[in-house]
């Protein structure tokens, strides 16, 4: 049953939860007077690997 108004709705309510999660994490870096300096991810075979570490660590030299 692709497109039913459950799935339909069910969608709507991820996409206002995250919506709301990102709205209170902005209000809360303005509250605190801080910013957002990105995010960095890692993903299979990233995951403990030298390299990523290597660019966390060129990141947060950069802040």
């Amino acid at each position: 049953m692709n497109g039913s108004p459950r799935k339909q709705n069910t969608a709507a309510m991820v996409d206002a939860f995250c919506e709301g999660a990102i709205v209170t994490y902005r209000n809360m870096l303005g509250y605190m007077g801080i910013e957002d300096a990105g995010v960095i991810t890692a993903a299979g075979d990233e995951n403990k690997s030298e390299a990523k570490l290597n660019e966390i660590k060129e990141f947060a030299k950069a802040l």
